[in-house]
């Protein structure tokens, strides 16, 4: 042996001398048989002990167990990685690896990793695997994943609907969608693709592709498709005219449609919300150069029937590299505050406008007024829009739009400094 085999610590770190134990196999005290072929991998106890509880209670708790640990549910390539993340805190995750270490880090309860593992996904989502993640998410129990996930379907649910792994997921996770009140899409799409996943889960299970099983994989969720938004033609000539629904379900669905074109609403089994919501933008025109530091801005507006509001569409940073954060507050006509949003970060556009979503939305009653204010930090350049409409058509309805008291009031040395009926940053109304 040269001196090096002796001193090779010398020159190294922590986290480099204890990948060097690893990889070489110094003085390891444990075997562990990995995967289904049970192939050895030899570690240290101390580094196991330290690094997970679930380690701890098999080596040294009143359940250890004796002789080599059998690991038969990870496979070797996917263990060492792990282990190596044990060892040195480091590891690179992939797209391909992240489900498996992040199964490993769930199974021995190592947080850190999982939380490394919930922002890699995290900064993955897009339309072809918001699903499978938001599955995952699901599976593990990470919450905040799988809002984000929730939150990406949003404005992006039809493009994500037409990606395979929509109809992989489990009836739980199309539960969470169905229960969303905010969905840039049709009822009759959405539904249509959730019957399209009733199909494929009845085929994994094994049985014919009738309405009747249809609705047995779905379970209580057949409860949360709203059939009354739909339109009555629709409704009576893809819903009313099969087996999906019985017939009380059916009657329920006709009697409230024409209660409601009647004015005399009766009850319905179903929700009748619209979830597809629409922006309602009151500008002419959008120009570039305002200028915003902690800048709050009031418009207040009445509409003329009932809506659901479900957020509020702002001018986004006029220079690429910048980024705006923007609190919302909104008032009923009795200048109580009944919903806000807190820190949204959002970036430049070259749309120019950026909309927010409340946290759940909120029923407008007609002929009341009600005011959004907005709050923006940093001294950041942004689009703003002129020429504004006082009144605008929605639905059978109108919009109209009012200076709220804070705007009337505005004392600000710059014509651009507050926003109002004719001028401002809260561009418009995100509506159903």
């Amino acid at each position: 042996m040269t001196m090096n085999d002796y001193a090779w610590q010398c020159d190294k770190g922590l986290t480099d001398c204890m990948k060097h134990v690893l990889n070489n196999a110094l003085f390891c005290d444990v075997t562990l048989l990995v995967g289904e072929c049970q192939e050895k991998v030899s570690a240290h106890k101390l580094v196991l002990v330290s690094r997970s509880p679930v380690f701890y209670a098999s080596f040294e708790g009143p359940l250890a167990e004796k002789g080599q640990l059998v690991i038969k549910d990870i496979e070797k390539d996917t263990f060492e990685l792990f282990l190596h993340y044990l060892y040195t805190d480091s590891i690179t995750l992939t797209n391909e690896n992240v489900t498996s270490i992040l199964y490993c880090a769930r199974k021995y309860c190592v947080d850190k990793l999982t939380w490394r593992c919930e922002l890699f996904m995290e900064d993955k989502i897009d339309a072809e695997n918001v699903f499978g993640i938001m599955e995952e998410a699901h599976t593990y129990g990470l919450t905040t994943l799988k809002e984000k996930c929730l939150k990406y379907l949003v404005q992006n649910i039809e493009e994500a609907l037409a990606s395979e792994s929509f109809s992989l997921i489990c009836k739980h996770c199309i539960g969470s969608i169905l229960r969303m009140d905010s969905l840039n899409i049709s009822e009759e799409k959405l539904f249509e693709h959730v019957i399209r996943w009733a199909g494929a889960e009845c085929s994994r299970r094994n049985l014919q592709t009738t309405d009747k099983n249809k609705r047995l994989v779905l379970g209580e969720n057949i409860k949360l498709i709203r059939f009354p938004v739909m339109a009555d033609s629709y409704f009576k000539d893809k819903v009313a005219s099969g087996m999906l629904l019985d017939a009380d379900e059916v009657i329920n669905v006709f009697l409230y449609n024409f209660s409601k074109n009647d004015g005399n609403c009766r009850q319905s089994t179903f929700e009748v919300a619209s979830r597809c919501y629409r922006r309602v933008l009151r500008f002419r025109k959008t120009l570039r150069e305002r200028q915003v530091s902690d800048e709050k801005n009031d418009i207040a507006f009445e509409s003329s029937v009932p809506v659901t509001l479900h957020g509020v569409t702002v001018y986004t940073p006029k220079e690429q590299c910048e980024t705006q954060i923007v609190c919302i507050d909104v008032f009923d006509h009795n200048k109580s505050s009944i919903a806000s949003v807190d820190s949204h970060y959002f970036e430049h556009s070259s749309r120019k406008v950026h909309d927010v979503f409340l946290d759940q939305p909120i029923r407008i009653a007609p002929n009341k007024r009600y005011t959004i204010s907005t709050k923006t930090s940093y001294w950041v350049k942004s689009f703003y829009g002129t020429r504004g409409r006082d009144c605008v058509q929605f639905r059978d309805g109108t919009i109209s739009f009012y200076n709220a008291a804070l705007s009337e009031s505005s004392d600000s040395d710059y014509d651009w400094a507050s926003t109002t009926v004719d001028k401002g940053q809260i561009a418009g109304l995100l509506l159903s």
